[in-house]
């Protein structure tokens, strides 16, 4: 459903009324995120805003290319509270859940009353004041690029490369099922202004580590098949982080991996994570509901791509996500 012309305003006025604001988005930055945080940073401070971007965990190397710039880097806890709590006016890009922004929670819910939201993922919390959630929209860069339309603010180069990264990244260049005639339409958009999509690519998906390949064939060497073939998964030990050389940012898009599959109609990758839980991103071709899986696990996301965390070890993660997906699958359709 689209947002209404009248929230854009209202959302509008607040940041225009602000004389500093406070952005900052969900733990583990996609490009989406970093995308959407370089272009609010560029054409608020083109509205003369003092303008603080709060990055609850590092950007992936990846994404490094988009940053024009002044750097983004990640804030240590209490530093970015007191940023939060000052600001007039704080702006949270691409989720509206509370188990996305652990970190900044408490300062959050003492700013409510001027905190926005820009958001597309069919999981919301009671987040902010003034909302513009949006679960139609392929990307949060969708729904700033309309917003800022809207209001009539001039988009800089790189505003739109940041844009125009938040959407591709969100719809795997183009690929997934939420790549429609709106999200096409913007990005046409954004080309026509002199965005050049070649070197994007080249800059993001071109520029990988050699740990992140190690990784991948690490990742790959666990793949396991249930389900009559339906449910892949991949499994990533903290060994694997160690013996490849690559951070856990490097796991992005592991998950599509198993997709190509024909069979394969769920893919799940488990990911241990240094305080002993296990992380799992759920990826679907559609004939199941991934995000109300994930909202059952205290998680959430889209019906084609969700997450949520695990209690550990990795063999009663594995066994919690078997027996529900076995469930959710039913019996294996005759050959």
């Amino acid at each position: 459903m689209a947002i209404d012309k009248r929230l854009y305003r209202e959302a509008g006025e607040r940041i225009l009324r602000s004389a500093s604001v406070a952005v900052l988005s969900h733990h583990r930055p996609d490009g989406d995120s970093i995308g959407c945080t370089v272009a609010v940073r560029d054409v608020f401070r083109a509205l003369g805003k003092r303008v603080t971007a709060v990055l609850l965990d590092p950007v992936p190397g990846r994404y490094k290319s988009i940053v024009t710039g002044d750097p983004l880097e990640a804030w240590e806890a209490g530093r970015h509270e007191a940023v939060v709590r000052d600001a007039e006016a704080v702006l949270v890009l691409d989720t509206s859940a509370w188990t996305q922004l652990e970190a900044a929670a408490s300062a959050l819910r003492d700013v409510a009353d001027r905190t926005l939201v820009v958001d597309h993922h069919q999981t919301c919390d009671d987040v902010g004041a003034i909302r513009l959630i949006d679960p139609t929209a392929a990307a949060a860069g969708v729904i700033v690029h309309e917003w800022f339309r809207e209001m009539g603010w001039p988009l800089s180069a790189a505003a739109s490369d940041g844009l125009f990264a938040a959407i591709a990244t969100d719809t795997g260049w183009f690929r997934f099922s939420n790549a429609d005639a709106r999200t096409l339409a913007v990005a046409a958009e954004l080309a026509a202004s002199g965005v050049e999509p070649y070197r994007l690519y080249e800059a993001i998906y071109w520029s990988e580590s050699s740990g992140r390949l190690a990784l991948t064939a690490r990742a790959l060497q666990s793949l396991e098949l249930h389900a009559g073939g339906r449910l892949a998964i991949m499994r990533l030990e903290q060994g694997d982080f160690e013996a490849s050389g690559a951070s856990r940012s490097d796991t992005e898009d592991l998950i599509n991996e198993p997709m190509r599959i024909g069979s394969v109609w769920v893919s799940v990758l488990l990911i241990a994570q240094p305080d002993g839980r296990v992380r799992a991103s759920l990826r679907s071709k559609g004939q199941v509901d991934v995000a109300s899986v994930a909202c059952g696990l205290g998680g959430g996301g889209h019906v084609r791509a969700s997450g949520a965390t695990l209690d550990g070890p990795m063999k009663c993660a594995l066994r919690k996500i078997l027996g529900i997906f076995t469930e959710a699958l039913g019996p294996a359709p005759p050959e």
